[in-house]
This record gives C-alpha cells, sequence and structure tokens, in this order.
C-alpha cells in the first residue's frame, strides 16, 4: 500500500455510512483489527446496532491511521491522554497524525491533521427533540435566547449546529466535559464568509481557532473544529469510506 502524504494546512476527513456495511463477515475482519482492550470494550455495548458502529469507527481509524504511517492497521496502539482522549504515540522521526473520532446513529467519521489540534462531532438529527429542555441546561443565556426566537424546523437546525460545535471544540480542546458546555459559547456572524469564534471562561487563544460546518447527508449535521499555527484557512478533503472495501471521494450534501 502507497503511504499517502498529509500536509501542514490541510486536513482529512473521511465517513463510513452504516448502512453500506451489509456484510456480517465485513465486521468478523473489523474485530481482528482490534487489540485486546478494544475487543473487551466491544462486548460491553449490548445490541447489535452499537456493536457495528464501534466495529466500523475502530476499524475506519485504523485503516487511514494506516494510510497515513505505513503501520499495519493491526498493529496500531493508541494511547489516553490525561482527561481520555486518544491519540497515537509517535514512532520513528516524524510526529504521528492528529486525530478525531466521532460516532452517531448511522455515520462513523474521523477528521485528520498533521499538526496542532483538532475536534469533530458528528450527530443524527432526525430523532425528536425538546431544544430549548437541553439548551437551558447546557448553552449560554446568549445561545439559549437566539434559539428561543427561532421557529421550530429552525430551532433545531440552530441547536444541532450549537451542540457539534461545542463537541468540537471541547474534543479538540482534549477537556471532555472538564470544561462544561454551556461555559463555551458561540455567535453566528451575520456575513457567512465571517469565521465562526469559540468564546469561553477558560480561554486559550481562542481566536486562532477554525470552525466549520457540515451536513454529511440531510440526517447528519457534523462540525469541525481546528488549531494550527497557519492562520490560513484549512484545505479540507473528504472521503467516503467501507474499511478494508472501498473509498472515493465525497461531496457534501447540499441542505
Amino acid at each position: 500500500m502507497k503511504k499517502m502524504k498529509l500536509s501542514p494546512g490541510k486536513l482529512c476527513l473521511w465517513f463510513t455510512f452504516l448502512n453500506e456495511i451489509e456484510d456480517g463477515k465485513l465486521l468478523t475482519e473489523y474485530r481482528a483489527l482490534l487489540p485486546a482492550d478494544e475487543v473487551e470494550r466491544l462486548e460491553r455495548y449490548r445490541f447489535d446496532t452499537h456493536k457495528k458502529r464501534y466495529l466500523a469507527g475502530r476499524a475506519l481509524l485504523r485503516t487511514i491511521l494506516s494510510h497515513y504511517t505505513g503501520m499495519n492497521p493491526a498493529s496500531i496502539r493508541l494511547a489516553r491522554e490525561g482527561h481520555g482522549r486518544p491519540y497515537l504515540p509517535q514512532t520513528g522521526t516524524h510526529p504521528s497524525p492528529q486525530f478525531s473520532l466521532s460516532y452517531t446513529e448511522g455515520l462513523v467519521a474521523v477528521a485528520l491533521v498533521a499538526e496542532g489540534m483538532v475536534g469533530l462531532d458528528v450527530e443524527n438529527i432526525s430523532a425528536p427533540i425538546d431544544c430549548l429542555e437541553i439548551a437551558a441546561a447546557y448553552f449560554s443565556p446568549t445561545e439559549y435566547h437566539e434559539l428561543a426566537q427561532l421557529p421550530g424546523s429552525l430551532m433545531k437546525k440552530r441547536f444541532f449546529e450549537f451542540w457539534t460545535l461545542k463537541e468540537a471544540y471541547l474534543k479538540a480542546r482534549g477537556l471532555g466535559l472538564n470544561l462544561p458546555l454551556e461555559e463555551v459559547s458561540f455567535t453566528f456572524p451575520e456575513k457567512i464568509s465571517e469565521p465562526i469564534q469559540p468564546a469561553s471562561t477558560a480561554r486559550q487563544d481562542d481566536r486562532n481557532w477554525q470552525l466549520r460546518l457540515l451536513n454529511p447527508s440531510d440526517l447528519h449535521q457534523a462540525a469541525l473544529c481546528v488549531r494550527q499555527d497557519t492562520s490560513a484557512p484549512f484545505k479540507l478533503c473528504i472521503t467516503k469510506s467501507i474499511p478494508l472495501v472501498s473509498e472515493s471521494e465525497f461531496k457534501l450534501a447540499k441542505i
């Protein structure tokens, strides 16, 4: 397999749609890629749909890391930082790529950068939810007020935009819920061309973050958060993959 290159300023985003994985033998192949601790975690899931999601996500991550490191997918061993964020320990003289993995109903996704910090969140937006009840608990007062002014369909859309931005930002920071969601606030610019910027009570050069909202399908909302040394907008390349089977360039849905 030819090793792929990952250059600074470039972000590679990979999607796997779970309804495209129909062969049970393929899931067995995915399981064979996992180390013992991940197999143990897999067995804790009670439902087959959750097991399939976990297997596809781990297989996607391992095949991607294999592309960019030249390592065999089954030989890849991940470690965890203090707040639980997984990472690939450096091997050789070159730093390991930074990644973020996200799962939701029907979709798993991985974002990858050569350097810096990256966070990704994907959410299935099809289920009915009480946007304002959740926002009252997890959104800032400014976000809640903005949400409350919107009619039903627009409210739900903006809710998931806020939610995925928050999750992606926290993942990129590597803090998990150690920085509460309500302490990270987003304001959408009047012009689409202007960047979305986070504000939090625990600032860390917030002005250097780049955030982007994406719609992988009409059922899914995604958000990316990146912090790199360059201030130039990151170049995004998107691939759809069935791990160990196929990979193809992917164009985002227009919602």
